[in-house]
């Protein structure tokens, strides 16, 4: 894998072919939800900066449901799905739709677990995996 982040003292740390690029506490991942691509990410003030500026742009050139098509999703993501996000063609929009699904769960609140109707032997309400196959693992927050 060329583009990795790894964790280093609780930040992202940003590696593009073993060399490091940045670091920083969250990741903002821009998508364009048409084709599911993430099309930036890293540092979220940056992110958001060419987020607006595309967006913009898109809108100037009479192109609204494109500028429409592009979130960004700011949080701290698991390691696993931040690569795969950025490595792995289409993962960033299927992990942000999973995302939306989970978040707005009436079952589960988007914890990823649900209550199974029983309890546990000590008292405790017994949970199940949520069918709406679980939480996103980070704090989703979308641009608009």
């Amino acid at each position: 894998m060329d583009v990795e982040y790894k964790l280093e003292d609780g930040a992202y740390a940003l590696y593009w072919r073993g060399e490091r690029l940045l670091v920083t506490n969250e990741v903002s991942v821009l998508i364009d939800l048409d084709t599911g691509s993430h099309l930036k990410h890293g540092i979220p003030a940056i992110v958001e900066e060419r987020y607006r500026s595309l967006r913009k742009a898109l809108q100037d050139g009479g192109l609204e449901k494109e500028a429409q098509d592009l979130v960004v999703i700011t949080g701290k993501f698991e390691l696993e799905d931040l690569n795969k996000m950025v490595s792995i063609c289409g993962y960033a929009g299927l992990f942000y739709r999973n995302a939306m699904v989970a978040a707005a769960c009436t079952d589960c609140d988007g914890s990823g677990m649900a209550d199974s109707g029983g309890t546990l032997p000590w008292g405790e309400t017994a949970e199940v995996p949520c069918r709406c196959s679980g939480a996103a693992g980070s704090q989703i927050g979308e641009h608009a």
